[in-house]
């Protein structure tokens, strides 16, 4: 499968040097296409992401792929430039952003879970258990290292709950406690 217009059609519209146009121009040219032909952006995107043609499916591999070696970050990983975009221009479509990842979040940490559960160094044999093996499995330290391991996700999602700060927590850091796990752990767990 092909585009059913190729560069040929477009030199012969819109001439041989349409290609060194400004960046500008060109996308004011590609959506003023789009509104002459009264297409919806949600229709070209649906047609970008679940096209089967070779040239589209080629873009949009790179768009979704991860680019270490990209000069700035919004270019390593695009849609997230496009995420935080939406997130920064459009603030009222927040709430219908979280409805649509609450799925993905459930999955991920769903699967971390499944990683915790099924991790052999913190399955108990009981004929074998000692003191010794339980304060070693419950250790906080381990724990908080295990969950990093094998759970970033929710370790991230835990530890911004841990560390959010709240009336009780600024009261404490006026005291010169403890606020952070990773900074303070020692000093919470000596």
């Amino acid at each position: 499968m092909h585009l059913n217009y190729d560069s040929a059609y477009w030199q012969n519209i819109l001439g041989p040097n349409a290609s060194a146009m400004p960046m500008e121009d060109k996308l004011h040219m590609m959506f003023s296409l789009m509104i002459f032909l009264r297409l919806s952006l949600a229709k070209v995107l649906e047609f970008i992401f679940t096209s089967k043609i070779c040239e589209v499916r080629s873009r949009t591999s790179r768009f979704m792929g991860y680019t270490l070696s990209a000069l700035t970050e919004d270019f390593k990983f695009p849609p997230g430039m496009i995420f935080r975009a939406w997130l920064e221009n459009f603030p009222e479509s927040r709430k219908y952003m979280q409805d649509m990842i609450k799925p993905v979040v459930q999955d991920i940490v769903e699967a971390e879970s499944n990683k915790i559960i099924n991790d052999p160094a913190i399955k108990i044999k009981m004929k074998t258990l000692t003191l010794k093996d339980i304060r070693g499995l419950l250790d906080p330290k381990k724990i908080m290292d295990r969950y990093k391991e094998k759970a970033p996700f929710t370790w991230m999602i835990l530890h911004t709950f841990a560390s959010l700060s709240n009336k009780s927590r600024k009261q404490k850091k006026r005291s010169k406690m403890p606020t952070t796990i990773d900074d303070d752990w020692d000093e919470l767990f000596p």
